[in-house]
């Protein structure tokens, strides 16, 4: 008679079922909270993303280290035989996998015996052995290489390999009638009897095994060919729909586009490389069996490309692949670098700060469009010259360099470095040096100039002509015969009468020094005496607004500066002062 419980497990077969049962599960799990986020089915924060990755790291670790430790110090032989006679079919076992796809169709059916293992459990060993092996090798692949696609794509199938098998196995240990009552053999390794004696009939002596077996087959087998011609016929209309309707099924490249951006991709792409990779071509950038290739990115990044290779600038230092400092998919803002402004030292970059350089905010000059909006930029911007940056004030009428006249500490001021005497044709003598810029430069117009006297001192020139103000008299005797240097010095600050005079009496004689002394003594002499009538008449009518005292005062003062480049004109304009005077004394009384 039949023992209620018959021994299926070795004490070394349950541990090793738990050691790599409880990670594999673990690992189900939090890979399906990665994908679930990835997909968009749930929302996870990224810091909490990558505490799951790192969850997902240690139960891989754990299943790896237990599952080995297990297999190798606890029974080897035992755990050996297990999958020595996974390996093994007989044509029984064939026949197990046809009958149990029939019961599918038929609950009736008679499914033929088998051994210690049936087909079912076969493939499920040799599954958890193949998923042992190239789950791990893929898995370490993308921890080492994460840029690997091929790791990727593997990876994820050995998830959903993984996924579809637990879930099938759970399912016939806790809900399927006739196998759920063994579940308790995998806690303590007894099952009952007649579990057996249903699934495993091959495995008790041949008189108790032939009794079962005459059982099982005893009452007619149902007819299954009707019901297999009926789901080829299902089958059959599945196809003709998919014909008919073949437009409207996307096509293989847009389904494996999709399963790229939706599943495999960890993250948003960087903006400006989302914009010029088409959404699901990895392989763009990736490759399928290595690292992400640096070619791929120096393809479209030319610029530093032609640096690493010259040596040239902070892209110029380094040797090493860009992943090793860029990291995508962190959403469209970014960062893909690993980039600290208060600890980055510029000097390593192509343009170093100096000077007032060093005070400005990294983003002032690290800002450009790429065509959609404004973006930190750290790579191509142009700073071969000042102007590249800087709005040339002179309109390019300088030139472009920039540095003979001013440098990083400054620009204007004591700071300038322009040297009058030297960067312009104009030397700046003893007579010009208290001059400022301003006075000639007007407008801040820093253009070359004329040089000429006349080209400045245009009043003078006219006076020299005999007009000044609206005023028209003769010109001097001395109009275009004498040029202004003949008169004046320019290297020296000078005690001008006594120069004047000297100068005088250098083209005709000693008495022409007298004769300009007394003919600006004159001048002086009148221009004092008007001066003080003027002011004599402002104070007897305080409160006038007339403008004619305005106008006296203005050309008194012209007729002193006129003095010495033309007499009779300066006398002409005082006797207009003096006559203004009488006439607005007149009008009073």
């Amino acid at each position: 008679m039949p023992t209620e419980k018959i021994k299926r497990f070795e004490i070394s077969e349950l541990i090793l079922h738990w050691m790599q049962a409880v990670p594999l599960l673990l690992l189900i799990i939090s890979g399906a909270v990665m994908l679930a986020t990835r997909t968009s089915i749930i929302g996870m924060e990224r810091e909490a993303l990558e505490k799951v990755v790192s969850f997902h790291k240690a139960a891989a670790t754990a299943w790896l280290v237990l599952t080995l430790t297990s297999f190798i110090t606890n029974g080897i032989r035992a755990n050996l035989a297990i999958l020595k006679e996974a390996h093994v079919w007989r044509p029984y076992d064939f026949s197990w996998i046809f009958a149990s796809i029939a019961t599918l169709l038929h609950p009736g059916v008679k499914v033929p015996p088998a051994g210690r293992f049936n087909a079912g459990q076969k493939l499920n060993i040799l599954g958890v052995a193949f998923l042992f092996i190239v789950a791990s090798a893929s898995g370490f692949m993308m921890w080492t290489h994460n840029t690997s696609l091929a790791a990727w794509y593997v990876h994820i199938a050995c998830f959903c390999m993984a996924f579809l098998q637990v879930s099938v196995h759970i399912f016939m240990a806790t809900i399927a009638p006739s196998t759920r009552i063994a579940l308790g053999g995998i806690f303590h390794g007894w099952v009952p009897a007649k579990y057996i004696h249903h699934h495993h009939l091959l495995t008790l002596p041949p008189e108790e095994r032939a009794a079962h077996l005459d059982a099982q087959h005893a009452g007619p087998s149902p007819a299954v060919a009707p019901r297999i011609i009926l789901c080829a016929i299902l089958f059959a209309c599945f196809v003709a729909a998919g014909v008919a309707y073949r437009s409207t099924i996307p096509s293989v490249a847009t389904i494996w586009g999709q399963f790229n951006e939706r599943v495999v991709m960890p993250g948003t792409l960087y903006l400006p490389h989302r914009d010029k990779v088409a959404a699901g071509q990895c392989r763009a950038c990736h490759s399928l069996t290595t690292d992400m290739p640096s070619d791929k990115c120096l393809a479209c990044h030319e610029k530093i490309a032609d640096r690493m290779e010259n040596s040239v600038g902070y892209h110029g230092t380094f040797s090493g692949p860009c992943i090793a400092c860029h990291t995508e998919h962190m959403g469209e803002e970014g960062p893909i670098q690993d980039f600290v402004e208060e600890t980055f030292n510029h000097d390593l970059a192509a343009f170093r700060l100096t000077g007032k350089h060093k005070d400005i905010a990294c983003k002032t000059c690290h800002q450009k469009t790429n065509g959609v909006q404004v973006v930190t930029s750290f790579i191509g911007h142009p700073h071969e010259s000042c102007t590249a940056c800087h709005e040339d004030p002179h309109s390019g009428a300088l030139g472009g360099e920039c540095t003979k006249c001013h440098s990083s500490q400054g620009w204007k001021g004591r700071e300038l470095l322009f040297d009058h005497n030297v960067h312009s044709s104009f030397t700046i003598n003893a007579l010009h040096a208290s001059v400022a810029c301003a006075d000639c430069h007007k407008d801040k117009n820093f253009k070359p100039m004329k040089t000429t006297c006349v080209a400045c001192h245009t009043d003078y020139a006219d006076a020299m002509q005999g007009r000044w103000d609206g005023h028209q008299g003769k010109p001097d005797a001395h109009a275009g015969l004498v040029k202004c240097v003949g008169c004046h010095t320019m290297d020296r600050r000078s005690e001008q009468d006594r120069d004047f005079r000297a100068q005088c009496a250098r083209c005709h004689h000693d008495g022409y020094a007298r004769l300009y002394s007394d003919l600006q003594n004159s001048v002086i002499s009148r221009q004092t005496q008007l001066q003080r009538a003027l002011q004599l008449r402002a104070r007897e009518a305080p409160n006038s607004q007339d403008p004619t005292l305005s106008d006296l005062s203005r050309q008194l003062t012209g007729a002193l500066k006129v003095g010495p480049h033309n007499f009779r004109l300066a006398h002409a304009l005082l006797d207009d002062v003096e006559q203004g005077l009488s006439k607005a004394t007149g009008e009073n009384e």
